[in-house]
């Protein structure tokens, strides 16, 4: 590559850089996606090719979180780069690994799966109050017609035979 521009009234020069001589470390160190990115076309030296493909791929999810075109941007221009260097298999594996990740072990999975859980709660209470009356009200009926026993009665609603004896001295009727 050349390192200077002539034209006439222009005479401009530059210093080439081959990004393969720059230690990996030094755009890894910076910890932001642009240099993750270019952190690709650097030499890795001694490390696993596809550690620091893996690296770079988990880092930038990371540093970009939830903003998924943000990632999605930082990531085609890694795949960009990384085919000059002949690393799109390592990419493909990095990204494979990275939709392999337990996100269950996340506090942020687990705040948003205890939140569903309390919201659905909340919704479906109502629902219980009004399933577990009508429940109570069939026992009772059972109770005072007087047919069943009271075993049967809480073999049939699939409840203990304590239950069913607790509901019948609670509809007793009162003596005067």
């Amino acid at each position: 590559m050349q390192s200077q521009l002539l034209l006439p009234n222009l005479d401009y020069r530059y210093q080439v850089l081959d990004m393969y001589t720059v230690d990996c470390s030094l755009l890894l160190a910076q910890d932001t996606p642009e240099a993750l990115v270019l952190a690709i076309l650097c030499d890795f030296k001694q490390r696993p090719v596809q550690e620091v493909v893996n690296y770079i791929v988990v880092r930038l999810r990371e540093l970009t979180g939830d903003d998924e075109k943000a990632f999605r941007n930082y990531y085609e221009m890694l795949e960009t780069l990384a085919d000059n260097r002949n690393l799109q298999a390592n990419l493909d594996e990095a990204k494979h690994m990275l939709t392999q990740v337990d996100i269950t072990r996340f506090s942020t999975y687990r705040w948003g799966f205890e939140k569903g859980i309390e919201q659905a709660r909340e919704e479906l209470q109502p629902l219980l109050d009004a399933e577990k009356q009508r429940l109570l009200q069939g026992v009772k009926q059972l109770i005072s017609m007087n047919t069943m026993s009271h075993q049967a009665i809480a073999d049939l609603f699939q409840l203990s035979l304590a239950e069913v004896e607790q509901i019948a001295g609670s509809t007793a009727p009162t003596q005067h």
